[in-house]
């Protein structure tokens, strides 16, 4: 093995060694070793059942949020939000590793299922809002991912095989194409533009389907011969 090779593999094994040395401290001693005005603890979604929004996100259930809380309630303490910002404008800084809680994105289970819990500990926490989503004008990434995969799980395994090879073809055309010097968004731009008809022919087929009451196994599988058909045809 090449001399840097050795270097590379040695630094490797000295970092996760020194990794794992850390973690086996307790987490009294980091507290002690670098103090802080606030410990934040970042939350997102907590519920007892499987959510289709957020199916493929990770959550904690009711009784894990719970003891989550109270495991920081003996160890670190609370803070409100207007705790916080009176330490943060204070001259005299306070650094008892205090504990702050915070809920991103603003789910409706922050309502449901958080806020119960929070009133019934008497906590308080902070529930960062996405301004785009509210009254669901706009779907969060992460729901759309969510129900993506659900109904690509729907499809027939055949048909999910033919896309990721069209996919596969289409991502080495355009790799081909930059490895010969062109700029990526040019190739991909030469890649798609012969194929916008086929596009366009596709996205009229799918119309036509949902026009006539949605889909079914059978119309899935007429729909994947006329999209190939139409892919197949050369350009305008």
């Amino acid at each position: 093995m090449p001399i840097h090779g050795m270097k590379s593999l040695l630094k490797l094994a000295a970092r996760e060694t020194v990794s794992q040395t850390l973690h086996l401290a307790p987490t009294a001693f980091w507290r002690r070793l670098f103090p802080k005005s606030a410990v934040g603890v970042c939350y997102h979604v907590v519920s007892d059942r499987p959510l289709a929004h957020v199916k493929h996100y990770r959550f904690l259930g009711r009784a894990d949020f719970e003891a989550d809380l109270r495991y920081l309630q003996s160890r670190f303490g609370f803070i409100s939000y207007a705790e916080l910002a009176e330490r943060r404008m204070s001259s005299s800084a306070v650094r008892d590793n205090a504990a702050i809680l915070t809920f991103d994105d603003g789910f409706a289970e922050c309502f449901t299922e958080v806020t119960p819990v929070l009133r019934r500990l008497g906590l308080t926490g902070i529930f960062f809002l996405i301004t785009d989503l509210i009254d669901n004008t706009t779907i969060f990434r992460e729901s759309t991912a969510a129900l993506c995969i659900e109904k690509i799980r729907e499809r027939p395994v055949e048909l999910i095989l033919e896309m990721v090879a069209e996919q596969t073809a289409r991502v080495r055309a355009i790799m081909a194409d930059a490895r010969k010097g062109a700029d990526p968004k040019d190739a991909i731009a030469a890649w798609s533009a012969p194929r916008q008809t086929a596009v366009a022919r596709a996205r009229a087929v799918i119309d036509d389907i949902e026009a006539a009451g949605g889909w079914s196994f059978a119309k899935l599988t007429i729909a994947n011969a006329a999209l190939k058909a139409a892919s197949a045809q050369p350009p305008a």
